[in-house]
């Protein structure tokens, strides 16, 4: 399975290789375990680097600022390095175009009979009556011009 080839209609595309995400799980690993024993060291200072004078008394040394530092830089450069490597190896993959079947089946029209009041004496002179109301309604000048808009203040003060 891990040696298969993905054919597409264009190309083939490799799958990734499983070497390279178990050497990510493992430094994720490491990461982790460093983490750990820095935690472990921040909870648990040792008495005798207090006596030389080695850890301040805020608590935390130089030295163990600097390592928490690089573990952490080292951790989201990881983090980005993956975020890259995944985007630029789905980058040179595109989608397989679906293919479209064409149908063999065709539709047919089926024709039915006129509903009764579609030949109505009363349904055919009602719907010419709104047809007549509707182009007199249209020819008619809805506007009326006797009624102008009321005359507005605009200088209005909120101050008193």
């Amino acid at each position: 399975m891990e040696n298969q080839m993905i054919a597409s209609s264009n190309q083939a595309v490799k799958p990734p290789p499983q070497n390279f995400l178990n050497k990510v799980k493992g430094v994720f690993l490491s990461v982790a375990a460093k983490l750990k024993e820095v935690i472990y060291y921040l909870r648990v200072p040792s008495r005798g680097a207090e006596a030389e004078g080695e850890v301040p008394s805020h608590g935390i040394s130089d030295r163990t600022k600097k390592i928490v530092t690089g573990v952490s830089a080292i951790f989201f450069l990881l983090i980005i390095l993956l975020i890259a490597a995944s985007y630029l190896r789905n980058m040179g993959e595109k989608p397989a175009e679906e293919v479209k079947e064409e149908d063999s089946l065709q539709t047919t029209i089926v024709e039915r009979k006129a509903s009764r009041y579609a030949t109505d004496e009363a349904v055919l002179k009602m719907e010419g009556d709104v047809k007549a109301l509707e182009e007199e309604m249209n020819k008619e000048d809805l506007e009326e011009k006797s009624l102008p808009p009321p005359n507005l203040n605009f200088d209005v003060n909120f101050t008193e």
